[in-house]
């Protein structure tokens, strides 16, 4: 694992008091979050986490297993961690956000101030059936249904095929998870939700308060599953509004 590959660094400079740890929803790459550096403090350092098979790891091996990310995780976490640091995980990546606070916590590691969760259902265990067996063709139309698929990928059936793997393997990272009920966010969460996500319901957002020992607000903005892009500096600006809070206290 090639730590530069692995962990981008976006607005980075000598003010960084902070650090932003983002996880990628299913199919996302890190540079998507490189313009967020024009919407967030100069004290924070925005760093999203880049899943082998996307972008400059495109050759290697994506992950099918949650456990697979974890090991990985563990093997740079000490370079992320000499800075204050915050969780942000969209969708998939919320699922990424607990179980890696799980880890942490089981081995007395150090964990983020501050979870923030955005676009998700809390985890829970999965019937083996529950989750479609999709042809290519259904995988399309349901990620158009949600916004979830770059214009040109949409118009380019080369590149939609390119595509395809990347999705395929973190659809697998949520059939092979093994959710297991022994763990609660000991900091305070946030939970960020789209009013016209049709994924994601409302009371699918409040459910994650059975999560929660602390603080937990919710915050629902317009747009669908794919708000954090349509409401991009509202989202931002809560963001950045904890944060900078984070760093009076």
């Amino acid at each position: 694992m090639n730590y530069t590959k692995a962990v981008k660094h976006y607005n980075t400079n000598i003010q960084n008091k902070i650090r932003l740890i983002v996880f990628p929803y299913a199919g996302g790459s890190a540079s998507v979050f490189k313009q967020w550096e024009n919407f967030l403090s100069t004290d924070i350092e925005i760093c999203p986490i880049q899943l082998p098979g996307r972008e400059d790891r495109y050759h290697e091996k994506s992950f099918t297993e949650i456990e697979s990310y974890i090991q990985e995780f563990s093997g740079y976490f000490q370079r992320l961690s000499d800075l204050p640091f915050v969780f942000f995980g969209h969708s998939l990546g919320a699922l990424f956000c607990y179980e890696v606070c799980r880890y942490l916590e089981k081995n007395a590691l150090p964990l983020p101030l501050h979870v923030f969760i955005s676009g998700a259902s809390p985890p829970r265990k999965f019937e083996t059936n529950e989750i479609k067996e999709y042809t290519d063709e259904e995988l399309k139309k349901e990620l158009i249904s949600l916004n979830g698929i770059p214009e040109e990928f949409k118009k380019n059936e080369s590149l939609f095929k390119l595509f395809l793997p990347i999705i395929r393997s973190d659809i697998a990272l949520v059939k092979t998870y093994n959710y297991i009920d022994d763990y609660k966010f000991s900091m305070p969460i946030s939970v960020f939700g789209g009013a016209l996500d049709k994924s994601v319901l409302l009371t699918d957002l409040k459910n994650w308060n059975r999560l929660a020992n602390d603080y937990c607000k919710i915050y629902t903005f317009s747009g669908d599953h794919f708000f954090l892009f349509s409401e991009q500096d509202k989202l931002l600006s809560e963001i950045n509004r904890e944060m900078k809070y984070l760093l009076l206290v």
